[in-house]
């Protein structure tokens, strides 16, 4: 799993909260992942590339996400944004994007964002976790003092409801499916 804060430079945001939780999938893919969670009836993004462009301005695919909606409320915006990554072809999904999309992706996700994340193998060797917890313990957790996680609390007005939808994500006893995602 990773966090990340809210986007923007520490500067930019003096108010920095927890933005995001990225869980490692369950499955093989994370077309797998995603019918799971159509199963489970929670609403999701499909599967999004993150492509930007190396030195030399070739594209560089790092990493695929599934963004997963209402686990922390629900907006028009999401919704909208879940059925265009549903209906656009994957040629414009994987397009590298030169421009800062957190602006968008704050409006989308305004309470946080949770997604599953599957890195690019050669990504992922330059990405080394015990690297980035090593740094992370350095800078004293960074601007929110997050040094690890133990529990995710959720603020709700509605317990039952929210409840029910993380159950769902974790581990549906109901139908009695695995977790899609992992801490």
């Amino acid at each position: 799993m990773s966090i990340s804060n809210s986007f923007g430079e520490p500067s930019e945001q003096p108010n920095a909260r927890l933005y995001g939780l990225a869980f490692d999938p369950t499955t093989a893919t994370l077309t797998k992942s995603q019918g799971e969670l159509k199963r489970r009836d929670l609403s999701h993004s499909t599967v999004v590339p993150y492509v930007r462009r190396d030195e030399d301005g070739a594209p560089q695919h790092l990493w695929v996400t599934l963004y997963v909606g209402g686990l922390l409320g629900e907006t028009r915006w999401q919704k909208a944004f879940f059925a265009a990554t549903k209906l656009l072809p994957e040629r414009l999904l994987s397009r590298p994007n030169d421009r800062d999309s957190s602006p968008f992706l704050n409006r989308v996700f305004p309470r946080g964002m949770i997604f599953l994340a599957n890195y690019d193998s050669k990504f992922a060797e330059n990405f080394e976790r015990a690297e980035a917890h090593c740094s992370l313990r350095e800078r004293e957790g960074g601007p929110l003092g997050v040094v690890g996680l133990r529990d995710v609390v959720i603020g709700t007005q509605n317990v039952d409801t929210a409840r029910s939808r993380w159950n769902d994500f974790f581990t549906n006893r109901r139908n009695n499916f695995q977790p899609v995602g992992v801490l």
